[in-house]
């Protein structure tokens, strides 16, 4: 992946975010009342969860480590390198079990479920970003790059 393909999916988390912050604020009947308030939350957190994994593929990359053969694999990986808290490792593989679910079981999908995660783990996508975004600028730093060239964090 070309750093200019990494900087667009850095991009797409926060815009993201900023969006289902939006979707937070509703009381469940408000955001039960309009499909299209859950078809925005399944999309925007299905494509926050796969930037995340497409970053985190590319952290992999610029370390030199193995490559991964699934997403959740991305998790192990970086865990077991000490880029993600072990303690941190079981929320993130649920966050990419969840996003395969939209992907694969879209017909049976839980409002319910949705809704919750947009209540109690929006903060984890963020958490994640972060993580990444600090690897990538160190990295950057260590290179020789400039030390600050992606998005500001959420």
């Amino acid at each position: 992946m070309r750093k200019a393909d990494v900087q667009s999916k850095l991009e797409v988390v926060p815009e993201n975010i900023e969006k289902l912050e939006f979707l937070r604020a509703k009381s469940y009947q408000e955001f039960c009342s309009d499909f299209r308030n859950i078809d925005s939350a399944l999309h925007r957190l299905q494509t926050s969860i796969q930037a995340l994994i497409d970053i985190g593929s590319y952290v992999i990359a610029e370390l030199g480590l193995r490559t991964p053969s699934s997403n959740a694999e991305v998790i192990e990986i970086l865990t077991q390198a000490e880029v993600i808290n072990p303690a941190d490792r079981d929320r993130y593989i649920s966050m990419i079990q969840f996003r395969n679910r939209v992907v694969h079981l879209y017909n049976r999908i839980d409002v319910e479920v949705v809704y919750r995660i947009l209540r109690e783990e929006l903060d984890d996508i963020r958490k994640l970003y972060r993580v990444l975004l600090d690897v990538i600028d160190a990295h950057e730093g260590e290179k020789g790059g400039e030390l600050r060239r992606f998005s500001p964090r959420p």
